[in-house]
């Protein structure tokens, strides 16, 4: 079920669209067959990227935040390596603007192996140097980290699994310093936990594996675990 934040029915124009949102809880809720992933902490945004949107027919970037505001030219490093990043013709990408990544090197990882039981390990990508934080954590860069892609070559994705989205992210960004893919895992948790823990994130999200993408609603198939400093789980 969709707890709505708007009345509205979901906005033709792409740049129009606001973030799906989390449904907040202290305890993990019964979703079938989740996605986890660490909290991230910063300024949610969609980007929107068209290879041949721009003057001159260049390549066209807007960071448009969960508010509505072009966030772009807050942060023009970034914008500047999503334009050699993305591989696609065009696409709207969510993430978030944060330090977080580059203070801790989570998000350098790209691609996806499968063991033998079908368990899922995200792979780090060996060409990107992950530096440890900087002593004053006020230095460290903002990136931007790309959780989900709902637009891809002028296909909406919004009806597509959550898991097919997944693994077209994975191959949709070039990572470099100021561009990441964020971490994600299926159950057990394990050893993920204890690493996002002492990255000093401080919840999981948990997505259910099939759900769908509806722009500025709050859904119950989507939740965010606080607490992870706190000892809870």
């Amino acid at each position: 079920m969709n707890r709505s934040r708007t009345e509205r029915p979901i906005p033709h124009d792409p740049l129009e669209w606001r973030p799906q949102v989390p449904l907040p809880t202290k305890r993990p809720g019964k979703i079938t067959n989740p996605i986890l992933e660490p909290q991230w902490e910063g300024v949610r945004v969609l980007v929107h990227y068209d290879s041949e949107g721009g003057e001159g027919g260049g390549a066209l970037l807007r960071l448009i935040d969960d508010e509505g505001d072009d966030a772009t030219d807050s942060e023009p490093l970034v914008a500047q390596e999503l334009l050699t990043a993305v591989t696609a013709f065009d696409c709207v990408l969510d993430g978030f603007l944060t330090p977080q990544a580059t203070r801790t090197g989570e998000g350098t990882f790209q691609g996806t192996t499968w063991n033998v039981s079908g368990r899922l390990f995200l792979q780090p990508r060996a060409d990107v140097d992950v530096i440890g934080p900087p002593e004053d954590p006020g230095q460290a860069k903002v990136a931007f980290v790309a959780v989900d892609v709902l637009c891809l070559d002028g296909q909406s994705l919004l009806d597509v699994p959550l898991l097919e989205r997944k693994r077209l992210l994975e191959s949709l960004l070039i990572v470099s310093d100021r561009v990441r893919v964020s971490p994600w895992t299926q159950p057990p948790l394990g050893g993920w936990l204890l690493t996002w823990k002492s990255a000093g994130f401080r919840g999981i999200v948990m997505k259910a594996a099939n759900s769908r993408y509806v722009p500025a609603r709050q859904t119950e198939e989507w939740t965010l675990v606080s607490g992870l400093q706190k000892g809870r789980t």
